[in-house]
């Protein structure tokens, strides 16, 4: 007899017989912290020998390997299941194979150093095909793993929301990026270059839909507690704010300029200098 499960980033979840509730309601037995889900946005039904999933009427629709379902769907392995901004895979699993069969090995990317399903032939955050050999992980992350896994799958939060026009979803995601980052900022832990660079850009985005600077002002000042700079894109992306923005963020820019460590700076961080100070000088009228 087959058993079924779905597999959803580094998790596998048994499907027992019965109902399996999918949302973002905490009482939902699989939960998906993502704006786009509905509270109760799906189930997925096993019932003798075949499986079977339903949209509740959910706000944004559940999607089979791509195709928006409107009725009651049969599963069949290897199925992707598009539930909001989340992908999980149906998988049949023979029971004579449990015993041997490995569940949540994860590979680790030699390039951006996060981890991913060893199934994945590149990983998801960097493109990178080359692995850690010596490092490969067995379901559990550690605090690194963990604070970069979740901050990315904020910025793809992040980007969706404001693809869709969805304001006041993108800055409650944006919120919790933020304190993402600065709860990295109170610990060793490393912040992921790329990472930041994403977030920042993203966070201009909805600066510029919400005719503020509150994120580009926050992301001026992390960038001085990492005693980095950001590159180039960020620092034209801020110059094209309001000029009533640009004028409520000169503290912050002045301060990061003033105090840029010149003789350790990588040939980005070197660009995106020389375009705050431009952007500086414009904003004394220099």
């Amino acid at each position: 007899m087959a058993r079924y499960r779905l597999r959803f980033s580094l998790q596998e979840f048994d499907l027992p017989p019965g109902d399996t509730l999918i949302g973002r309601g905490p009482d939902c037995r699989i939960t998906l912290v993502d704006p786009l889900v509905s509270r109760h946005h799906a189930k997925v039904r096993i019932e003798a020998s075949k499986a079977t999933l339903t949209d509740l009427s959910s706000r944004n629709g559940s999607r089979i390997n791509g195709r928006l379902i409107r009725s009651v769907q049969a599963l069949s392995d290897g199925d992707r299941l598009r539930i909001g901004t989340q992908e999980l895979v149906f998988s049949e699993v023979p029971s004579v194979q449990l015993a041997a069969h490995r569940t949540g090995f994860l590979s680790h990317c030699a390039s951006c150093k996060l981890p991913y399903p060893e199934e994945l032939t590149a990983c998801p955050s960097c493109g990178s095909s080359h692995v850690e050999e010596d490092n490969t992980l067995s379901g559990v992350l550690d605090d690194q793993g963990r604070l970069n896994w979740a901050l990315q799958m904020l910025i793809d939060m992040l980007r969706k929301a404001l693809t869709l026009g969805r304001q006041t979803d993108a800055d409650r995601i944006m919120a919790q990026a933020m304190a993402n980052v600065d709860e990295r900022l109170r610990s060793p832990e490393q912040i992921d270059e790329s990472q930041m660079e994403a977030l920042s850009l993203e966070g201009l985005k909805l600066d510029e839909f919400q005719n503020n600077a509150v994120r580009a002002k926050w992301v001026l000042r992390t960038y001085r507690r990492l005693r980095k700079l950001p590159a180039r894109s960020f620092a034209e992306g801020v110059s094209r704010l309001p000029a009533s923005s640009l004028v409520s963020i000169a503290e912050e820019l002045d301060d990061l300029v003033a105090c840029a460590p010149i003789g350790k700076l990588s040939p980005r961080e070197v660009e995106g200098l020389a375009r705050l100070e431009t952007l500086r000088a414009a904003l004394h009228g220099g």
